[in-house]
């Protein structure tokens, strides 16, 4: 299977087992949203998936091929890309500057400074201002455009709606199905569920390191009973 899949992990954080044997497929072409109250081990899972942090045990494999073994750096060069929270930038660059320090080469920073106008070209007359001048929103735009310069098999996303105001966070749903249609396989944790459920294909509902649910989004749309009782633990 083309894309990413976790199989049986545990993993830990300051010596506390956080997830706890999970199992989860983010297939090539779809959207896979991961939900749960704060502290259901989230962060935690893409984390290890991107080697911020070790995990204890279980599989991950990349397009068939197993990545356990291998570093953060080596995980984004076999096609790992993870957009963190925090929109992680350097504020005294220019938008243009920022940009071109994700790239290796000359070529790729032109490729990316032309790819970065057509997903944002909002961004276009803010390429040379100073990052920490923007609004959440542009700043986001940056990390997003920085994350996908080296085409990535697989994205994952943390709280890309953090911080900012839902009619924002709609300016990059669009954004997510248009790389999911270039065949990307995305892992997006989110805390507003309704926006999720909408752009994503499936949804998994991680509780206390569990997966509590793995359903199509399809089915969970506007049904708030049953997200409501994964939330609380009620099957």
């Amino acid at each position: 299977m083309k894309g990413i899949q976790l199989q049986n992990l545990h993993i830990q954080r300051s010596g506390a087992l956080i997830v706890r044997d999970l199992t989860l497929d983010i297939p090539s072409g779809e959207i896979t949203v991961l939900l749960g109250p704060n502290g259901a081990g989230k962060s935690t899972l893409l984390d290890a998936i991107s080697h911020v942090i070790p995990t204890q045990s279980g599989a991950m494999i990349l397009n068939g091929e197993s990545i356990n073994q291998l570093g953060r750096l080596e995980r984004v060069n076999a096609g790992l890309s993870y957009v963190e929270q925090g929109r992680q930038i350097f504020s005294h660059l220019s938008v243009e500057q920022n940009i071109r320090a994700a790239c290796d080469s000359k070529e790729l920073a032109d490729k990316g400074i032309t790819r970065t106008i057509e997903l944002f070209p909002e961004l276009q007359k803010r390429l040379n201002t100073a990052a920490g001048m923007l609004s959440g929103g542009e700043q986001q735009m940056i990390v997003l455009a920085r994350s996908i310069i080296k085409s990535p098999q697989v994205m994952l996303i943390d709280e890309l709606s953090l911080g900012l105001a839902p009619i924002v966070v709609s300016r990059f749903l669009p954004i997510l199905k248009e790389l999911k249609q270039s065949g990307m396989a995305i892992l997006l944790v989110e805390q507003f569920a309704n926006a999720a459920l909408e752009v994503g294909d499936r949804a998994a509902v991680l509780v206390h390191g569990e997966c509590v649910l793995n359903e199509s989004c399809d089915s969970l749309r506007g049904d708030h009973s049953r997200l409501h009782n994964a939330y609380m633990g009620i099957h």
